[in-house]
């Protein structure tokens, strides 16, 4: 038996890093996934068949309303429904303070909130179409321990912790499911920045020695979509390795 047999899921930020690892997590226990792309460039390279259920590329930019209606009416034509909502897409730009620019800003704070306010927001009829829908936030580390310039992105994370728990009441009564996740160091494009001096500070403050592999953040995000949890709403589920307790 299938985890997530006859499930559909929309994943944003598909295309590489965890966002993709989430949509083979998904696909490998029979859902049928709807993975968001914002660029052309990215439909050929990162949805390898899974074997078992089904990626569908699918163009999103989570900062362009139009995208998200069409992708959200092609979900409806096609499906008819969304189990499974996983506001996956992020960006980040270091700057201290005195720094930060109002483009910075913007571009961060509008795919980090906005974007994802605008997709849940879009998405919640298909949602309640569903017998057991849920919804799965990308926070981060970011907004519980922060750090030098993370003014900005950690910002965004800790606005995501707060929608999580405001739409955990406002659905729960539905019996929509509001989660989010909040990785540490993870072995993507987003965190491979860094120099080897600043790798090696990081991993001494990690409980257990080594950052996370995206595989690792995808499998937290298949157990809150499944019906393993079908009674955690509400929460916040750190994947950190022991770099905060």
């Amino acid at each position: 038996m299938l985890m997530l047999e006859n499930k559909t899921a929309l994943v944003t930020g598909a295309s590489r890093g965890i966002g993709n690892a989430i949509c083979q997590k998904l696909a490998s226990e029979g859902a049928v996934v709807y993975g968001g792309f914002r660029d052309a460039d990215n439909r050929e390279v990162v949805y390898p068949d899974s074997g078992r259920g089904k990626i569908i590329p699918v163009q999103l930019d989570v900062c362009d309303i139009q995208s998200i209606k069409e992708c959200v009416k092609r979900v409806k034509r096609e499906a008819e429904k969304i189990d499974i909502l996983v506001n996956n897409a992020g960006i980040t730009i270091l700057e201290r303070l005195e720094m930060v620019s109002d483009v910075s800003v913007k571009r961060i704070y509008g795919t980090n909130v906005f974007g994802l306010l605008n997709v849940t927001k879009t998405a919640i009829r298909l949602l309640r179409k569903s017998g057991s829908p849920c919804i799965i936030n990308m926070s981060s580390i970011m907004a519980q321990e922060s750090d030098i310039g993370q003014t900005v992105y950690a910002g965004t994370k800790a606005a995501v912790e707060s929608m999580t728990r405001t739409w955990t009441k406002e659905y729960s009564a539905e019996g929509i499911r509001v989660n989010a996740v909040a990785p540490g160091n993870v072995n993507t494009d987003m965190f491979n920045i860094i120099s080897e001096e600043e790798l090696k500070l990081e991993l001494a403050k990690i409980g257990m020695g080594r950052i996370a592999e995206p595989e690792e953040i995808a499998n937290v995000v298949l157990f809150l979509a499944s019906d393993m949890a079908s009674y955690v709403t509400g929460e916040v589920i750190n994947v950190n390795g022991g770099l905060i307790l």
